[in-house]
């Protein structure tokens, strides 16, 4: 799987399930200027555990690793192996 795809599964789950309707997101905003706090993070870290079977571990769990849907989706691509 692609960094693109990874980034489109994460933009789909965030709309989906932590953001309002009326909010947008793609992979370049900034989580945090949204309203995505410290619990919905959390949530994108089980999702990304299910939906792609990697465990990030804590020192990947920085704040430049997750501070967008991009930068989210190449930490999980490094720590797969995959990144393109």
């Amino acid at each position: 799987m692609s960094t693109t795809e990874i980034e489109r599964e994460l933009c789909r789950f965030v709309a989906e399930n932590i953001l309002d309707a009326d909010v947008a997101v793609d992979e370049t905003t900034v989580l945090a200027q949204i309203g995505i706090d410290s619990f919905s993070l959390m949530e994108i870290v089980l999702f990304i555990e299910r939906q792609f079977g990697v465990t990030l571990p804590d020192n990947a769990l920085t704040p430049e690793n997750l501070a967008s849907i991009h930068a989210i989706a190449s930490c999980i691509a490094t720590h797969r192996g995959t990144r393109s």
